[in-house]
């Protein structure tokens, strides 16, 4: 009879975990695949996911927003990145109205 062989368990602190979400987030690979090259649970991953979404609803939707004075053609305006994995570039003064239309209701 075969024993399992348990992993030892690795404590991560809280900027290694939202590095190996903005990483899952650029791959094309399953969860599965993530969590097996990462040596973690599936279970694992889903809370750490589940507890930043929470961290970010907790904290709101309001984040910085830096806006150039000078912009030459073809360079950006502003960029807005949401979450992490939204992230929206402007190449030209808009509306405010357009900016409300952008955030989750």
């Amino acid at each position: 009879m075969k024993k399992s062989v348990k992993q030892k368990r690795v404590r991560r602190s809280e900027s290694q975990i939202k590095a190996l979400l903005k990483e899952k987030d650029r791959s094309n690979i399953s969860v599965k695949e993530f969590c097996e090259i990462n040596e973690i649970s599936d279970a694992t991953f889903y809370n750490w996911r589940n507890r930043c979404a929470a961290e970010m609803n907790k904290r709101g939707a309001f984040v910085p927003v830096h806006l150039s004075d000078v912009v030459s053609e073809g360079q950006v305006f502003a960029e807005i990145e949401y979450a992490g994995s939204l992230t929206v570039r402007l190449f030209q003064r808009v509306d405010p109205s357009w900016f409300k239309a952008l955030l989750p209701s």
